[in-house]
């Protein structure tokens, strides 16, 4: 088979190729310093793509207080039992690569999986529902779920079927029932329930966990010797297993049938990767998507094979030094394993090998192509990497010069200035609350609360300080429109409206230096204007230093000048913002209604404006209150800033709400011309972030039929002999 298949490998590629494909392979060959060479520049081309260490630990520890926070904040809810949410896939154990989409698991608390009578004991009947795992008559990896007590969950209780004296959770009618419960109107994938947020891809699988390690699974306790450590495998073991909704697909009861997932485990193997070990999985991701399934209908391998033969290569002791010099070496190990199974037709389980994650997918001519497509690989040797648009020149460096000397440390890979974006950029994302109410917004800080003489990283405090300023400024304008439609009593509303500036003035003092536009914001709503204007200004000039980090820009000499040695918290207060982020379910600013509108009817949770922009927007607002004769200056500003081809201050994603604002500044001074050329300014951006189109097609349509009267009004007023 092999003979027959390595004749029909014949690729067509360009003598160039060729020859660095020959040069790379005999590099790799080679025990030389060529070789090294080689691996370290690739080693420190992946440093910057994938991350450091440092930043791996970042990204991680920012996740995991995220995610407590999350937790935390679900066991203040009285209304339901507490569901736990579990953040998995590449995005949890660090990777940030295009396209990657984000994995999510959830599972009730009180419902819990065990493997056999005599553990019924370790359960109160009255707080938990025990659900029998009897994998006798499945395949390795596979289990039936028998309800052993009831359920109060109706959606539980109608995955049910009842057989003969038994009831089974049905895999197929749990994963109908509870497809679209967290995200409305998405599709069932594998387990999961699957769509797009915005312009997020996510996947999350309702599943139940088990707090004991499956019997099937006691092998892998006796096989890591090497690795794990044995503190890494107590922690495993203590994790248990969760069941996700999924039969094997060769299997006659495959709609009964759940699958064992040990993505905790995973994760915590992932996390206890050296640097060289992590880089040579995320090497086999970029491989896989920019090589072996470039150009491909059906994509038979996958990301979990490639982190499953790092697994199975690193506990072997294959490699015995998993080091920058040896990179390659590392990477065509575990090729050559996959390479392997393809050509057995067998990819073990790393926990449990009798389960072959090929058997249903890889086998008759599927698998002989495979190995074809991957075997001209290996007859190329590591130069195959060259086909990869990212590795490329990593490598290409190297071999046009291959006596420079390449450095290996990774501090000096990623500039101070570089670090503190990619880090404020982390906190920002993750710094969110969603679509929020009072009682979710006391939860929050209720969970903040109780977490205050927790031990935190100072990662997770700068994090932990967003989720505060940003749940301190959504409670007030919660209050104050609660306020205003709910009370009309003059103490209770004065109550009311301290207790919101007093904590939008709590969230300014933390955070980014942008939160103290929440207050102005809410000054100009309750008709403090002059109070409003003198903190507008301010934060303009902090927001128009020379040394501000604005989402992905910043003048690394000034900021260096100003804060290099300086501690994360300060940097943050004094020199970092980003943008300005309107949750669409609550109304902060009147005049931007419709545009949040249009926003939440495309999916979006929030409206996303550039901080110098609302600065400007709120200015010139509250100047037609307090200020008339700054109001036109205001104007010519703002004009300036749009027209400003290379503004840092207007990303071009944001250039749409950007014309928009300064469109409804024209329209409320009764300017229609000029407002419906903003509007039309704005409907030719691309549409990328916010989603207002609509909105400003319609005030568009608007600003039309007022210059329609106006243009009528005046006709009439000059006479018929005009």
């Amino acid at each position: 088979m092999i003979t027959l298949i390595k004749s029909q490998c014949i690729n067509v590629v360009t003598p160039i190729q060729l020859i660095l494909y020959k040069m790379a392979t005999e590099m790799a060959t080679e025990m030389n310093s060529g070789y090294q060479h080689l691996s370290e520049s690739v080693y420190i081309g992946l440093c910057r793509h994938v991350g450091t260490s440092k930043q791996l630990i970042m990204r991680r520890q920012i996740l995991d207080v995220r995610e407590l926070i999350e937790n935390q904040c679900k066991t203040h809810d009285p209304r339901r039992p507490q569901i736990y949410l579990y953040t998995s896939g590449s995005h949890r154990e660090g990777f940030r690569l295009a396209g990657s989409d984000r994995d999510f698991m959830y599972w009730v608390s009180d419902h819990k999986v065990i493997w056999g009578l005599s553990q019924v004991q370790n359960y109160t009947s009255d707080r938990y529902v025990l659900i029998l795992a009897d994998d006798n008559e499945s395949p390795p990896g596979f289990s039936v779920l028998k309800l052993f007590t009831p359920t109060y969950w109706n959606q539980i209780a109608r995955s049910c079927i009842k057989i003969r004296d038994d009831i089974f959770i049905s895999s197929s009618l749990f994963r109908e029932e509870f497809c679209s419960t967290i995200m409305p109107n998405s599709n069932v994938h594998g387990p999961c329930g699957s769509g797009t947020f915005g312009r997020v891809e996510y996947d999350y699988a309702h599943c139940f966990s088990c707090d004991i390690w499956p019997p099937v699974a006691m092998q892998w306790i006796e096989r890591s010797l090497h690795w794990p450590s044995p503190e890494v495998v107590h922690k495993i073991i203590q994790n248990g297993c969760h069941f996700v909704p999924i039969g094997h697909k060769l299997s006659k009861h495959e709609n009964l049938q759940w699958r064992i997932s040990f993505s905790l485990a995973e994760q915590q193997l992932v996390y206890h990767m050296n640097h060289c070990q992590f880089l040579t999985y995320g090497l086999l991701k970029l491989f896989l998507k920019e090589v072996i399934n470039k150009d491909t209908e059906k994509k038979l391998l996958c990301s979990y094979h490639m982190k499953t033969s790092v697994f199975w290569v690193i506990q072997q002791n294959t490699i015995p030094h998993w080091n920058p010099q040896n990179l390659l070496q590392c990477f065509w190990t575990c090729f050559k394993v996959l390479l392997k199974w393809v050509y057995l037709g067998v990819c073990p389980s790393f926990f449990i090998p009798e389960n072959n994650l090929f058997q249903s997918s890889i086998h008759g001519a599927a698998q002989a192509n495979l190995f074809q497509r991957l075997y001209g690989f290996y007859e190329k040797g590591v130069g195959s990497l060259l086909q990869s648009l990212t590795v490329k020149p990593f490598m290409l460096k190297v071999l046009q010069q291959p006596n420079e000397p390449v450095c290996t440390d990774e501090n000096r890979v990623v500039s101070e200035v570089d670090y503190d974006i990619l880090l404020f950029k982390e906190i920002f994302e993750v710094a969110t609350l969603g679509n929020c109410d009072i009682q979710k917004c006391l939860r929050y800080l209720s969970a903040l609360d109780d977490l205050k003489s927790t031990s935190f990283t100072e990662y997770q405090l700068l994090c932990l300080e967003n989720i505060l300023a940003i749940s301190l400024q959504t409670m007030a304008f919660l209050l104050s429109n609660h306020n205003t439609v709910q009370t009309r009593k003059n103490k209770l509303q004065h109550k009311i409206d301290k207790v919101s500036c007093n904590m939008l003035k709590t969230a300014s003092s933390i955070g980014f230096v942008s939160n103290s536009i929440f207050l102005a914001m809410y000054w100009y709503k309750t008709s403090r204007y002059e109070k409003a204007l003198v903190l507008l200004e301010k934060v303009k000039v902090k927001l128009t230093c020379p040394y501000i980090l604005y989402c992905l820009y910043v003048d690394d000499r000034w900021y260096l000048h100003a804060l290099s040695d300086q501690t994360l918290s300060l940097k943050m207060r004094e020199a970092v913002t980003w943008n300005i982020k309107l949750y669409n379910s609550i109304p902060y600013v009147q005049e931007l209604r419709p545009e949040q509108a249009d926003s939440k009817e495309e999916n979006l949770a929030t409206l996303n404006i550039p901080p110098v922009v609302m600065v400007l927007f709120l200015q010139y607002l509250c100047s037609r209150h307090a200020d008339t004769e700054k109001t036109l200056e205001i104007l010519r500003e703002f004009q300036a800033l749009l027209e400003s081809d290379h503004s840092i201050y207007v990303p071009s994603v944001l250039k749409d709400i950007s014309w928009e604002l300064l469109g409804i500044c024209h329209q409320v001074s009764e300017n229609y011309e000029n407002a419906f050329n903003c509007y039309l300014q704005s409907i030719k951006q691309v549409p990328l972030t916010n989603q207002i189109r609509t909105a400003s097609y319609n005030r568009a349509q608007e600003m039309i039929a007022h210059m329609g009267r106006i243009h009528d009004q005046h006709g009439q007023d000059r006479g018929p002999l005009h």
